[in-house]
């Protein structure tokens, strides 16, 4: 049936499955949304578009509010997909990628010419800024917390052993990043129950809002309109990974709704809007990955009774500053009216994978940046530290500051 239809929508999975069907119809246009997702030329899916197209000598529209994520490798397929010239590999590469040398001589990419890269793909980008809607500022907050002494110990002795199997050559690189995650991870418990004191006293705030209210007297019905009512604040949490999550929701409980990898996508709006309305649930615990795209967490002024969401906490990191920015924008988004903005708090453990994931998305951003707007963008945290956690961490920043092994290792192999 789908070849005989005027409009037809598929996702990228299907699309392989049901190529042959639809390059009998002649498409004018075909439409890639969060076309970030076929970035990857090598890819089936990738490699699916650019046969229909061909095919189909349909004209192309890509749509993402995230074109480029890590690198200007990320912009070849877009320029590939519409035929510029500089969609030619060899000529692409030479132009803007670059090889270089890391400390510890392996040989890795780079951008290079951004800023005429970027003044390449002006005449087929058309970029919407957000500073047209007029949104409340996003204040980002840089949490600094020392580790636990008995995870600091831990968390040295895992470190230690994947160097050393990592110089060996006992460890794959799966296994290498599956190593990185559990210091992630021994990072993230340690952070979250100095978090939660913080998190009740952003939830407790109270917040005056208006209702109408019905009383029932007899058979005589009286709507009393915009009473004042108090209710607590709400807080969007995000964690890249579960272990953070369940803490959490074992220590909110019924205050708090999850929203991770198992839940479906239909149900992810259920819960989203439910945290929303409920006076009662206060705590929105996400995956970063399944609750940081697709959602609205934004409570509107006209929204009679609805508390203003306008806090989010990252309590761990993925590995560009996009996703951080993507998940934050479930809160930082058309409707948003909150006047001293939306606070972001970006939580770190001092001496740690942390600082490190953050110096590597700060770097990415700051290529990406310069290839998506043409000028190189900085990411700015205002830092509090949280000094009044009793243990030293003296080791550790012994460890940062004079071990090469250390430092090399967490800043080049994380990639």
């Amino acid at each position: 049936k789908a070849p005989f239809e005027k409009h037809i929508l598929i996702n990228y999975d299907l699309l392989e499955r049901n190529k042959t069907a639809l390059k009998i119809k002649n498409f004018d246009m075909i439409t890639l949304d969060e076309c970030h997702k076929i970035k990857n030329t090598d890819s089936i899916r990738s490699q699916s578009i650019h046969d229909l197209q061909k095919l189909t000598q349909a004209r192309l529209c890509l749509l993402s509010g995230t074109p480029a994520t890590n690198t200007a490798e990320d912009i070849f397929s877009y320029l590939k997909l519409t035929s510029h010239k500089y969609g030619n590999k060899k000529l692409f590469y030479d132009k803007f990628i670059e090889e270089y040398k890391d400390k510890t001589g392996k040989t890795k990419r780079r951008g290079k010419n951004l800023q005429f890269l970027n003044y390449c793909i002006s005449n087929l980008m058309i970029r919407r800024r957000k500073s047209i809607l007029n949104l409340p500022p996003k204040n980002y907050v840089k949490l600094m917390f020392d580790m636990d002494k008995d995870i600091h110990e831990e968390y040295r002795n895992q470190l230690y052993d994947i160097v050393n199997k990592s110089e060996s050559g006992q460890l794959s690189k799966t296994q290498t990043q599956l190593s990185l995650q559990s210091l992630n991870i021994l990072s993230a418990k340690s952070k979250v129950p100095k978090l939660i004191p913080m998190i009740e006293g952003i939830i407790n705030k109270k917040y005056t809002v208006y209702v109408d209210e019905k009383l029932v007297e007899g058979s005589t019905t009286t709507t009393i309109e915009d009473k004042p009512i108090e209710v607590n604040g709400k807080i969007v949490i995000f964690c890249v990974n579960t272990e953070p999550i369940n803490m959490l929701a074992e220590y909110f409980g019924s205050r708090a709704v999850v929203i991770d990898g198992k839940v479906k996508m239909k149900e992810r709006f259920k819960i989203a809007t439910l945290f929303r309305k409920s006076r009662t649930i206060n705590v929105l615990i996400g995956q970063t990955d399944a609750c940081g795209i697709g959602l609205n967490l934004v409570n509107k002024q006209k929204d009679k009774g609805l508390v203003p969401i306008h806090t989010v906490l990252h309590v761990n990191f993925p590995l560009t500053w996009a996703q951080v920015e993507q998940a934050s924008d479930r809160v930082h988004r058309m409707g948003q009216w909150y006047p001293e903005g939306v606070d972001i708090l970006c939580a770190f453990s001092k001496g740690t994978i942390d600082e490190k994931l953050y110096e590597l998305i700060k770097r990415k951003y700051e290529d990406v940046s310069t290839l998506i707007e043409g000028q190189k963008e900085d990411i700015n945290l205002e830092e509090v530290n949280f000094s009044d956690i009793e243990v030293s961490v003296d080791d550790i920043k012994d460890i940062i500051n004079t071990d090469d092994k250390f430092t090399t290792f967490l800043t080049e192999d994380i990639k």
